[in-house]
């Protein structure tokens, strides 16, 4: 009798212990939202500041080849202009290849020609407008992460 509660009891163990477990590592890649800083006040963006986005991803293969990232401007709580802009041919949001797990940065200057290494220059707005920068990445085999979006932050107009 005793032998069997001590086996019940250790299958209990076994079993509550795999369930606990949260692997982070999927098929589908997943992406967090870690941070969004402007350069030089972190939620006002005027001609010429910098936006550095930074988010952490998790892929079992390692194998994301496609960052998309997305500008929404909003007019109040209504996402009213929605652009999608493949990123992985820009240098400084190109994932690391192979890897399972990461930090992804992207960095853009406001209105600006000076492209360089920048994510994306915004064409000029005609007000003061609340915006996002969200990203959603692609693996070789097609599966999309999910979506993962920064905090609001106001573009001003030029």
């Amino acid at each position: 009798m005793k032998m069997k509660i001590i086996l019940l009891l250790l299958c209990s163990f076994v079993l509550l212990s795999l369930a606990c477990k949260k692997d982070k590592y999927t098929t589908e890649p997943q992406v967090k939202f870690k941070s969004i800083t402007i350069t030089p006040d972190d939620k006002v963006a005027e001609r010429g500041d910098i936006i550095n986005f930074t988010s952490t991803f998790y892929d079992d293969e390692g194998d994301i080849d496609s960052i998309y990232i997305v500008h929404k401007w909003y007019n109040g709580n209504t996402a009213t202009y929605v652009d999608t802009l493949k990123g992985n041919t820009y240098a400084s949001t190109t994932a690391p290849a192979n890897a399972r797990t990461g930090d992804i940065s992207m960095v853009a200057e406001y209105v600006t020609l000076n492209t360089g290494n920048k994510l994306f220059p915004w064409s000029p707005i005609n007000r003061d407008t609340v915006a996002t920068l969200g990203i959603v990445l692609k693996d070789k085999a097609g599966h999309r992460s999910n979506y993962a979006e920064s905090d609001k932050f106001v573009l001003k107009k030029p």
